[in-house]
């Protein structure tokens, strides 16, 4: 497993997916890398995308090590929409139940095919119904 952002000027966002395609080439057991919470967000479609199409096994998020970087622990949501935007990851959505209730005077002016301010959201609860997802 390996990647790199080293060798590269400062102001250059690097693409690591030439060297991931070396690898590949030239190394029959590249089978997983890393993609980092702490430089690849703008990528992350691109750079799964590219795992994707070469066959890799696995994708590691490598969280940096700062602790003064606030900013890529929040980017966990992305990384897993695009994860499972490339069939890395399965979405599994669980079926539920909203009961409202009309809280006009006249129930004829509630009209159960809108959801108008006459009507309030009392309950909502989970049933066993599940489905999954597809990007």
């Amino acid at each position: 497993m390996c990647t790199r952002y080293n060798d590269y000027p400062e102001w250059f966002n690097p693409d690591q997916r030439s060297l991931w395609t070396d690898f590949h080439e030239e190394l029959v057991n590249f089978s997983m890398t890393w993609i980092g919470a702490h430089k690849d967000l703008s990528e992350y479609d691109d750079l799964i995308g590219h795992a994707t199409n070469l066959g890799l096994y696995g994708i590691w998020l490598y969280q940096y090590e700062d602790n003064t970087d606030v900013y890529s622990n929040n980017n966990i949501e992305t990384f897993s929409l695009f994860a499972w935007k490339w069939g890395w990851l399965r979405k599994v959505e669980r079926k539920w139940v909203y009961v409202y209730e009309c809280i006009d005077q006249n129930p004829c002016n509630c009209d159960p095919y809108t959801l108008g301010p006459e009507w309030i959201l009392i309950d909502k609860y989970p049933t066993y119904e599940t489905r999954i997802v597809t990007f």
